[in-house]
């Protein structure tokens, strides 16, 4: 294997915070999507399950950028991800405003800012994409009080 991969047992499934992680919030653009979704189908972020640290089922968001719809990665992926209890929400940078594209448009972090974060305390994350989009995403998670030690890259 490639990378560290991600400390998810460590980080998440532990009382390390004195919060249970309840809620992932995965960020990915490009090749990026596939470490996140080697975590996501290798069944690791416990999705669905309630932790001995916690009383409330582990959920996932994952943000997925893309240039365009057709640019998207794993799309015939989707609807298994979504039946683990990982929603899923594309985010299209170079859609043109004429195109049929219903979801949201613009960059991963963008959306994470409009979105916010739901129970920060609660929360951890998966990063992985190019370095700017990983900072900005950061950022915003920190901001949002956020555990630095929730928020995990695969670098």
């Amino acid at each position: 294997p490639q990378g560290k991969g991600f400390q998810i047992e460590e980080y998440f499934n532990s009382y390390r915070f004195d919060y249970p992680t309840t809620n992932v919030y995965l960020l990915a653009c490009g090749s990026g999507l596939a470490p996140i979704a080697a975590a996501i189908e290798s069944k690791a972020l416990g999705l669905g399950s309630v932790l001995k640290n916690s009383l409330s089922p582990r959920k996932a968001i994952l943000y997925i950028g893309a240039r365009s719809e057709d640019k998207l990665p794993f799309k015939s992926k989707y609807s298994t991800w979504e039946s683990l209890g990982c929603q899923i929400i594309p985010v299209l940078s170079g859609e043109v405003d004429s195109s049929q594209w219903k979801g949201k448009r613009g960059y991963i972090q963008n959306a994470l800012a409009a979105d916010g974060v739901v129970v920060p305390r609660n929360s951890g994350a998966l990063l992985c994409g190019q370095k700017g989009m990983v900072e900005s995403v950061r950022d915003i998670l920190l901001t949002s009080s956020v555990f630095e030690g929730k928020i995990l890259l695969n670098f």
